[in-house]
């Protein structure tokens, strides 16, 4: 029985002190999303060419609130250059970003109390909102409205489900429990996914360390977690018969040292090379670990029922690979 992976890529930008300094905007694509430095790229087209390398397909959940940043032109350009190359392209937001976009707008210079990037903390009917005109804008620029959804920071709430289901989202990518403050309490599965209402729940699969002192979750997301531990923890899913696995990384990602308005950001070659094994892995196991588009699998009848019947597989990690990766993270300040 296969194990069908996904590999998503949330791609955004960051607000850069925007709000604490009214003189600075939030940092743009070219430095977020496209990640040029000293000539280079290293962000989502960097990511494809590794994903095409190996003949894999992204999902790629791209912010909507650049949109508002920085205009339909380039927020409909980025857009149409993922699905030119094959990868899916689903919707995911950061309210604080649009928040900021809507009320910059309007002249505001200071950060209101009552604005946050945690979409749960909003009124529902605002969820709601918010999340109908994301889909509007990925309609606008994709020709099709998104399946799936993932909220900014995890940020996984009860009444979130319900905003979706009236936005006519069925499918949700936002529970992380590896991730402070994403848990919410309808979550009782930790990697298989699980209905929430009308809407299925696809968690961030999760390596188990709890048997580790000073471990608990930690998410299988490239940034987090060795080249070692992915692949044992994918063949722990394959083994155990799991139905789904859904992989981590940012446009970002392969950038390191992230601070102030990033003008110390250097190319990360250990992020680098982890997301490499883990594409030769997959390339190496198909049959047993499919990648997929989240597009294609939502258009499959009963495939969503399919994956949500499926067992709940607690891979785990190990004192070597624990050991490994603290050694690779050592060797790349170097």
């Amino acid at each position: 029985m296969a194990t069908t992976v996904f590999v998503t890529i949330d791609t955004e930008v960051s607000m850069g002190g925007a709000w604490a300094n009214p003189a600075l905007k939030p940092l743009d694509m070219e430095t977020c999303v496209y990640c040029r430095r000293s000539g280079r790229e290293y962000g989502v087209r960097a990511i494809m060419e590794i994903l095409e390398d190996h003949g894999l397909p992204g999902v790629f959940f791209v912010d909507t609130a650049m949109d508002a940043l920085f205009g339909r032109g380039l927020f409909q350009e980025l857009c149409q250059e993922i699905l030119s190359r094959g990868h899916d392209v689903q919707m995911h937001l950061h309210p604080g970003a649009r928040q900021y976009a809507l009320l910059r707008s309007r002249g505001a210079t200071r950060r209101p109390a009552s604005m946050t990037d945690r979409l749960p903390r909003y009124e529902a009917n605002e969820q709601t909102q918010m999340i109908i005109e994301g889909c509007d804008v990925l309609k606008a620029c994709t020709g099709r409205r998104p399946a799936a959804f993932r909220a900014g920071c995890f940020a996984l709430g009860d009444s979130s489900a319900a905003a979706l289901a009236q936005a006519g989202i069925q499918l949700d990518f936002s529970a992380n429990l590896g991730c402070a403050g994403s848990a919410s309490s309808h979550a009782v599965r930790i990697n298989g996914p699980y209905r929430l209402g009308s809407v299925t729940e696809f968690p961030v699969t999760q390596i188990i360390g709890r048997s580790l002192p000073g471990c608990g979750y930690r998410p299988l997301e490239v940034n987090c977690v060795s080249g070692e531990e992915m692949e044992s923890a994918l063949e722990q899913l394959v083994a155990g018969g799991a139905r789904v696995a859904t992989v981590v990384l940012h446009s970002f990602g392969l950038l390191k040292n992230r601070v102030g308005r990033w003008e110390g950001v250097r190319p990360d070659r250990v992020v680098h090379r982890r997301l490499e094994t883990l594409c030769r892995l997959l390339d190496r196991r198909r049959g047993d670990l499919n990648t997929e588009r989240v597009c294609d699998c939502a258009a499959s009848p009963g495939w969503v029922e399919y994956a949500a019947s499926g067992p709940d597989v607690w891979p785990k990690t190990t004192w070597k690979d624990l050991a490994l990766r603290q050694v690779g993270q050592v060797v790349s300040l170097i």
